[in-house]
């Protein structure tokens, strides 16, 4: 999709180097006279960022994309969304202290997600959001704050915090939990628990520097992974206690279905339906926007069909994917 086309309907870009393959002056002598806001990719779901960093790695060929972009936008007026990509990470995924282990496989970890119980980890990215708060922007927008999946993480520090809150042995897997619906449930609790947990200690860590930072926190709705109810028992998310945590949730729908349901189909209703619990959202005055990765221009009429609905805030509109797409994707089927 043409940039040009999600600007001046009045979306928000979604901009990373590895997809623009423009320098930010010419970037803004293009299109600065059509922008508002603009998000941009300041840590990657490589796990490195696109400015020098002293904590994080830093992107070679792009390390100087956030800091050129943030300071142009400043100096014309433009609100600035930085992304961090949370617990996909692939840099420290392959670390067997911090990536995340799939039931019954201890070999090495699965070497796109990060463990979200790894305290320390949780550390490190607060050091990398509070050096990103150095440079000029409204707001941030947490991204990949998830369990790979249900059956993730079965990493040692996990299993041995489950199995002594359960009493379980030590060496329990997954179907062990599918065997006994209470204990279940406390796994699907204590997951979201979690992310809960470190979502709201980096929020309260963001406002503490800077209460006017607009904090976007991240959750993925996708029928492959059962709508809303998925995103808590697979990913650990919970709508309602994330939207206490929240300036605004960000609902980036459909990250594992490359093709949006067509208007006036079932699928299209079904996903409408899926999606009612926005009205009970509406209702307290929580404010959502909509997040979409890989959008054509067949699909924009369709995301603008679907933010009127639900009245959502902003639709943030990527062109291309995520780097590890692909993985994630494999993770879903059960491939990897």
């Amino acid at each position: 999709m043409e940039l040009r086309e999600i600007l001046t309907r009045g979306h928000i870009p979604v901009l990373d180097p590895y997809t623009l393959n423009e320098t930010s002056d010419e970037f803004f002598a293009r299109y600065g006279s059509f922008l508002e806001k603009i998000a941009l990719m300041a840590k990657r779901d490589t796990g490195y960022t696109l400015f020098r960093s002293m904590s994080a790695p830093t992107d070679d060929k792009y390390s100087e994309f956030f800091p050129s972009f943030t300071q142009i936008a400043s100096e014309i007026d433009i609100d600035v969304y930085a992304i961090v990509s949370t617990f996909v990470d692939q840099y420290f995924a392959h670390d067997p202290k911090y990536g995340a282990y799939r039931s019954g496989i201890t070999r090495a970890p699965v070497g796109t997600f990060v463990c979200p119980v790894q305290e320390s980890y949780w550390k490190y990215l607060i050091a990398v959001v509070k050096e990103i708060m150095n440079f000029p922007i409204n707001g941030l927008i947490l991204m990949d704050n998830q369990f790979a999946r249900q059956e993730y993480c079965f990493c040692e520090t996990c299993r041995k915090e489950f199995s002594e809150l359960t009493n379980l042995e030590r060496e329990f897997v997954f179907d062990t939990l599918l065997s006994d619906p209470d204990v279940l449930s406390q796994w699907y609790e204590w997951r979201v628990e979690k992310i809960s947990s470190f979502l709201s200690n980096i929020t309260n860590s963001i406002k503490e520097s800077n209460p006017d930072i607009e904090v976007l926190i991240a959750v993925d709705i996708d029928p492959e992974t059962d709508y809303l109810e998925g995103a808590k028992k697979h990913f650990g998310q919970d709508v309602m206690k994330l939207s206490d945590v929240a300036d605004q949730l960000l609902f980036n729908i459909l990250p594992l279905t490359p093709v949006l349901p067509q208007p006036e189909t079932p699928d299209y209703q079904r996903f409408l339906s899926e999606l009612a619990f926005t009205k009970d959202l509406n209702r307290i005055g929580r404010e959502y926007s909509i997040f979409n990765w890989g959008v054509t221009d067949a699909e924009i009429e369709t995301l603008e069909k679907i933010k009127a609905e639900i009245k959502a805030k902003y639709l943030f509109l990527l062109e291309g994917y995520p780097e590890t797409y692909k993985e994630r994707r494999e993770i879903h089927l059960g491939l990897i």
